[in-house]
């Protein structure tokens, strides 16, 4: 550990001007991002919420147990590695190979590491703010909420340090903005769906099977749309098979296999810093994974912090469980909600049966709880009285699909 500290800590300071040049332009990339989506937005909530973002990352760096572990394994990877060429398997090596050329050629320390992925995460989160900008847009109640979650901090210190979640979680949000209007973003579409099969292939096989569903069996899509569109889904779903493989170094996938695996995974929860739930039945599991911590389970200011934001969730989907909002996406055959709706089941329900423990589950739900709050917001935007019109409301992913 001793080791690991001084060459952290070397490297932080042997190239001072270097890493101050560097968080110089990256700052400005990040203000020039800002300048270039001001009509999609109040700039100057995108410049709170990047400082707001900022201060999450710098919290994570310092008072987590330092070095963070997962962090500097990525950093000290990337920088004892001496070619690209060593980052080749799917899941945490395209984390290194995101830091090597800045690490390798440009000398970037452990802290500006940090900042690079926070300003990941932070275009990920302003991904989110417009898509449902544009959803909501003419709804000022719903436009409040938005501004709320926008600054929810789970969805902030999860995505600011060094880690998978910040790229996977632009990817997600790349993939929203472009359901959208599917017909003139593809090109997000497919940046967000290579980052997401290059980390985690598992969820973008997550997002295929929830589109696919929504497409052939609860959204409007005219009959050409579909014959088009399935076939390359289903090509993408062949295409991720191999990488989930990789991923879980697994030989194949059967129901027989499949079920070894989870339990495998759900043994896991029974250490460390998890909750043993290893007898708990399926639902307890789910609500376990979805709105723990909550505040029996409280023992430090952050845990407090994400009890506080868990009970918010909870209070979500009680609004959401009712038949009014199951008639609601009948109703709408909105391809964006129908979405949201199964990737936030398939992945909630997966997911609670495979983390290793509470903490990590705390981390890894940034990559769901974005479409709860999608299908909240949509809601209340369709159904308050300001709410916009049906025809309004579809114009984004329906009419444009």
């Amino acid at each position: 550990m001793g080791n690991k500290i001084n060459i952290i800590l070397t490297a932080n300071n042997k190239y001072f001007f270097a890493n101050f040049s560097f968080l110089l332009v990256l700052f400005l990339f990040v203000f020039w991002i800002i300048y270039l989506l001001r009509k999609k937005g109040n700039p100057k909530l995108f410049v709170l919420l990047f400082l707001y973002h900022t201060g999450m990352s710098v919290f994570y760096y310092f008072f987590q147990s330092w070095p963070p572990y997962d962090t500097s394994f990525y950093y000290l990877t990337a920088l004892g590695s001496t070619d690209m060429s060593d980052f080749s398997h799917v899941g945490g090596d395209y984390v290194c190979l995101i830091l090597y050329p800045f690490v390798k050629y440009l000398h970037l320390s452990f802290f500006s590491g940090f900042m690079l992925f926070n300003v990941i995460g932070f275009l990920g989160l302003l991904f989110f703010y417009i898509a449902l900008k544009e959803l909501i847009q003419g709804n000022d109640r719903a436009g409040k909420f938005l501004n709320i979650f926008f600054f929810l901090p789970g969805l902030s210190y999860w995505t600011a340090p060094i880690s998978k979640e910040s790229p996977v979680f632009l990817g997600i949000m790349l993939i929203f903005y472009a359901l959208i209007k599917p017909s003139q973003r593809i090109i997000y579409f497919a940046l967000g769906g290579l980052v997401i099969a290059l980390i985690r292939p598992h969820v973008l096989v997550m997002i295929i099977v929830a589109l696919l569903v929504a497409m052939v069996f609860l959204a409007k899509t005219g009959l050409i749309q579909k014959l088009i569109v399935v076939p390359l889904l289903f090509i993408l779903l062949v295409a991720a098979y191999p990488l989930v493989l990789e991923r879980t170094k697994l030989e194949t996938i059967n129901v027989e296999i499949a079920e070894e695996f989870i339990e495998q995974q759900g043994v896991n929860w029974g250490g460390g810093s998890g909750v043993d739930i290893q007898n708990y039945n399926s639902l307890f599991k789910l609500f376990t994974y979805l709105y723990r911590p909550l505040f029996v389970d409280i023992h430090s200011v952050p845990m407090a912090i994400a009890s506080c934001e868990n009970l918010l969730y909870l209070l979500i989907t009680w609004q959401l469980l009712s038949f009014k909002f199951l008639k609601f996406v009948k109703d709408e055959k909105n391809l964006f909600l129908s979405f949201n709706l199964l990737y936030f089941f398939i992945g909630a329900v997966l997911m609670s049966h495979t983390e290793g423990n509470l903490g990590t589950a705390m981390r890894h739900k940034v990559m769901i709880m974005p479409s709860l709050l999608v299908l909240f917001l949509l809601y209340r935007a369709k159904t308050q009285p300001e709410a916009l019109t049906a025809n309004k409301f579809a114009a984004g992913s329906v009419k444009d699909y």
